[in-house]
């Protein structure tokens, strides 16, 4: 077991809601969201947070994983230098959900190890 696994279990205990950030940037290599796979639980909330420049989130199953998709079609339009909260609901549906960051000044979509995706257990593990 590798020290990410073993802080993925340690996030994921019953009960106990966690925080998971992704990191949006951009550089001359291109746009990165970091870590590209983020594991939560039911219950749980991912940060998004844009340090350089504005970024939009496409989250195109939302309203299958959102506590509260109040952002309307899937999408989270992110200003540079600031954060947004995605909660996940307590009733999200178990599943792998990728998603898409287009960082409006670096014209490009980022990209994690592939495509940044979002993976829900349930809060048993």
């Amino acid at each position: 077991m590798n020290l990410q696994t073993k802080e993925i279990e340690m996030e994921t205990l019953p009960g106990r809601p966690v925080r998971r950030h992704v990191v949006i940037y951009h550089d001359r290599d291109g746009a990165r969201a970091v870590p590209g796979c983020v594991v939560v639980a039911q219950g749980d909330t991912v940060v998004f947070e844009s340090l350089t420049g504005e970024s939009v989130i496409f989250l195109p199953e939302m309203e299958r994983m959102a506590r509260d998709p109040v952002q309307g079609a899937g999408i989270i339009v992110l200003p540079g230098g600031q954060t947004a909260d995605f909660p996940i609901s307590e009733a999200a549906e178990k599943g792998v959900y990728p998603y898409s960051v287009f960082c409006t000044k670096a014209r490009r979509f980022a990209i994690g190890n592939s495509d940044p995706t979002i993976i829900i257990r349930g809060r048993e593990g």
